[in-house]
């Protein structure tokens, strides 16, 4: 019998940000011989409707404060038991409250919860809730040791309990880009042979810090002038950051890209990667910029020391220290040769350690040892 899983999602708008691209790869990826999953998701997007993954249902739950939301729990979780599904797997605050609590409804319903981030948007009473609800947990994942530390000091989750499985990367994404799609992408996007490209993939939002960016980009400039920088992807902080480069002076230096389907392409154009952000997990950017053979310079958060591993291919800075960042955005400006040896040797750096293989097969073992051990086939 296969083992069925139900991933739980409060929505996926695109499959392109980070902690819904990893869910995406898990279940396109699973061993259908043996793992049945199904997608259940609070709220519907457009993407969804012509997603053909695998089952798909919205429990159409906007808010938990009306009585609608709480009939179309029970009626999850009659649904969890009529379809025999063994396990939850819960991504998010509002899809992990709905599955602990549809899990209790429905009995013998394992619940996983997945920590793809260290609560920089948590309230006290957000805290509370987690760590009452953590009791309804049967196994955790965290992306990073760095978040699993943080899980036992702020939600007070034995170690034991935790199981960081780092993200995994699809490198036949990158290794197909060679030297003629780099050359192409950097003449479609005004680098030519001199210059030296420079990228921020993140979603705009206050977390990111892309205001760090344009601020290193302003120190950096002056003294290569040939840099350009570019941020892709879209938020709420888009317009203020493009006024932002218009008040440093900086506006014919910075392009917004917005949200692109062709990441790959643009990285095997680009020299520097760039992480600002105040709070991480584990950054799929990171990897990305590493698997293209960028330089990197990311502040140290999360995971990215353990995505460098003992193999420095990039400079760790101090989150909100846009002198930092400019400092080693510099460095690499200065050093041609390191960026070279860099675009050999950070790909390999990775490859290894953050497969998508590697990941999806350790969660296959996650769900085996939990169905198998709680006697439930």
């Amino acid at each position: 019998m296969k083992i069925r899983i139900a991933y739980l999602i409060d929505e996926i708008e695109s499959p392109s940000a980070g902690t819904e691209k990893q869910l995406v790869h898990l279940i396109e990826r699973l061993d259908r011989t043996q793992f049945e999953p199904v997608l259940v998701v609070l709220r519907s997007t457009p993407w969804l409707e012509t997603y053909s993954g695998c089952q798909v249902h919205c429990l159409g739950i906007d808010t938990f404060k009306r009585p609608s939301a709480w009939r179309s729990l029970w009626r999850f979780a009659k649904y969890l038991k009529q379809e025999g599904v063994h396990c939850i797997q819960t991504h998010f605050r509002d899809a992990f409250i709905a599955g602990v609590v549809a899990a209790k409804m429905a009995g013998n319903i394992r619940v996983i919860q997945t920590r793809k981030n260290q609560g920089y948007w948590m309230s006290r009473s957000d805290c509370l809730i987690f760590r009452l609800l953590n009791h309804g947990v049967r196994a955790f994942v965290s992306n990073s040791e760095d978040t699993r530390h943080w899980m036992t000091r702020n939600e007070l989750v034995a170690p034991e309990r935790i199981n960081v499985i780092h993200n995994g990367l699809d490198f036949s994404d990158f290794s197909r880009r060679d030297n003629g799609t780099r050359w192409r992408m950097r003449r479609a996007l005004g680098l030519g042979d001199l210059g030296v490209g420079i990228v921020l993939v993140a979603n705009l939002r206050p977390v990111k810090r892309a205001d760090l960016f344009l601020d290193a980009a302003a120190r950096v400039v002056g003294e290569y002038p040939g840099a350009l920088f570019f941020l892709v992807g879209q938020g709420s902080c888009r317009e203020a950051l493009k006024a932002q480069a218009a008040a440093l002076g900086v506006s014919g230096k910075v392009r917004f890209l917005g949200r692109r389907h062709d990441i790959p392409d643009i990285l095997a154009a680009m020299d520097i990667g760039v992480l600002t952000s105040d709070s991480e997990s584990f950054s799929n950017s990171v990897l990305e910029y590493l698997a293209a053979g960028l330089s990197v310079v990311c502040t140290d958060v999360g995971g990215c020391r353990e995505a460098f591993g003992d193999d420095v291919c990039g400079a760790l800075v101090p989150p909100g220290d846009a002198a930092a960042i400019a400092e080693a955005i510099q460095g690499f400006c200065r050093d041609r040769e390191k960026r070279k040896l860099n675009r050999i040797a950070a790909p390999e750096v990775i490859q290894s350690r953050f497969s998508l293989e590697r990941y999806v097969g350790s969660y296959e073992s996650l769900y085996r040892e939990i169905v198998y051990a709680g006697g439930g086939m």
